[in-house]
C-alpha cells in the first residue's frame, strides 16, 4: 500500500522517531509523479542505491561538497523565507519537537520582514 495520498505523504519512520503526515505542495506531487514507485516505498531504491545515485548525480553537476541533509536545510529555509510559514506550522511539517531549534536555526526574520508581517 502506498504512503502517498492526495495532499500528503505518510512517513512511518522519521528522524525524530515518530511517524507523521507531511503535507505536499502541488509541485511536490508533480515531482513524485515522476518516480516509478513500487507501491510500498516513497523512494523505490534501497538506502545504499539511493546514496550511490545521490553521490554520482551531485558529482556530475559539480556539487561534491553538498550533503543530503543540506537539502532539508534548504527546504526549511525556503519555507520560512518564501512561503512565510509560521514556526508552529513549520514544526508540524519538519517534525521538530522543539520549536527553539527552528527559531534559532531557520526562523530569524529581520525587522523589515516583521513589519511586513504586521501589515499583512
Amino acid at each position: 500500500m502506498s504512503e502517498i495520498y492526495d495532499r500528503h505523504v505518510h512517513l512511518p519512520k522519521t528522524k525524530n522517531g515518530d511517524a507523521r503526515n507531511v503535507p505536499l505542495t502541488k509541485k511536490a506531487l508533480a515531482l513524485l509523479d515522476l518516480i516509478d514507485h513500487d507501491g510500498d516505498k516513497l523512494i523505490p531504491q534501497s538506502e545504499n542505491a539511493f546514496r550511490l545515485m545521490w553521490e554520482r548525480r551531485k558529482e556530475k553537476v559539480g556539487l561534491a561538497d553538498i550533503h543530503f541533509h543540506d537539502t532539508r536545510h534548504e527546504a526549511i529555509t525556503r519555507f520560512v523565507n518564501n512561503q512565510k510559514l509560521p514556526v508552529e506550522v513549520l514544526a508540524k511539517v519538519t517534525g521538530h519537537k522543539n520549536i527553539k531549534v527552528l527559531v534559532n536555526t531557520y526562523y530569524n526574520p529581520d525587522v523589515e520582514d516583521i513589519a511586513d508581517m504586521m501589515d499583512a
